[in-house]
């Protein structure tokens, strides 16, 4: 979206920019990677005492696809796990 106009002004959380990635196969198969990947890891990170995970996302602007996809994965599992968000190119407003 960072190179569509009308997209380049709103973010990640936005349902206009949220809508147009999930109309994206290449957004959809990177969310199911990283949250396969969380999900196979982290109950072997906890039993191994890891205090901490970091995952990082980047995208183009840092305030579409990476917000987006961030905000859906402590979605998903901000339930079970803490989950504490920074969005560097937005939290610097």
């Amino acid at each position: 979206p960072h190179y569509v106009a009308e997209l380049r002004p709103l973010t990640g959380r936005d349902a206009p920019v949220a809508e147009w990635l999930r109309e994206h196969d290449a957004v959809a198969r990177m969310y199911a990677d990283i949250e396969g990947f969380l999900q196979h890891w982290l109950d072997a990170l906890a039993d191994d005492h890891r205090s901490y995970v970091t995952v990082a996302i980047g995208c183009t602007g840092g305030q579409h696809r990476s917000v987006f996809l961030v905000e859906q994965l402590a979605r998903a599992f901000g339930d079970r796990w803490a989950a504490l968000k920074r969005h560097r190119e937005l939290d610097t407003e």
